[in-house]
């Protein structure tokens, strides 16, 4: 990990990994992804009108094109240098807290990335659109596996912590499980429900934070 005035951190806070993910790998993610978008794509070809109405008017827009595109444009300018800073800095201020890199990305990345979808999730769940929220956390989770890890494993081989396979990525597993029978049947996830996610998280939050001290 290179550090500001070109400082390179070594020794035990990099041990432990695996071997790299390799391009091929990073192939297979990607494809992954598109036979998601076709199935999806296929899926939604079965929609009633109602829906895809719904789907329209929640995408439409009142603003002139070049004003879309100039919010697009600052929009990109600000990404671009925001993943820098987070890059450049994130790993520092984790080893910091004490904290890996992994841990690092795992809570005080991730956290910080997605608050504005936390933000978009609750404007449209306050309009009644919890399916909007429903799917856009599946897929922006979808496309943060599949193609962001894809993307990075194709373009340049990702290493990868053995703690990962071992506790990260089940954990992840258990989570999306958990869903399936708070769905089933009414398709809707109650205040208590919501309480439980929160508690799971909370939960898994302290399991990683008491790795880190041994």
């Amino acid at each position: 990990i290179k550090l500001p005035r070109g400082r390179v951190l070594e020794g035990p806070i990099l041990a432990g990994f695996e071997k790299e993910r390799d391009r091929v790998e990073g192939m297979i993610l990607l494809l992954a992804f598109v036979a998601v978008l076709a199935w999806a794509f296929v899926r939604s070809r079965g929609e009633t009108r109602d829906v895809r109405d719904a789907i329209t008017a929640f995408a439409s827009t009142r603003s002139d094109l070049w004003l879309n595109l100039l919010r697009f444009l600052l929009a990109s300018v600000l990404l671009y240098y925001g993943a820098r800073l987070v890059v450049a800095h994130a790993p520092v201020l984790g080893i910091a807290l004490g904290m890996a890199p992994l841990l690092t990305g795992l809570i005080v990345v991730a956290i910080g990335t997605a608050l504005p979808e936390v933000a978009a999730a609750v404007f449209a769940a306050r309009r009644g659109q919890g399916d909007m929220v429903m799917g856009h956390v599946v897929g922006s989770s979808l496309f943060n596996l599949l193609v962001v890890v894809g993307g990075m494993a194709a373009f340049r081989p990702l290493p990868l912590p053995s703690s990962f396979v071992r506790f990260e990525v089940p954990a992840a597993l258990a989570f999306a499980l958990v869903l399936v029978p708070m769905l089933k049947g009414d398709l809707r996830i109650s205040k208590f429900e919501g309480g439980v996610l929160l508690l799971a998280f909370a939960a898994w939050l302290v399991f990683e934070l008491a790795i880190i001290q041994h």
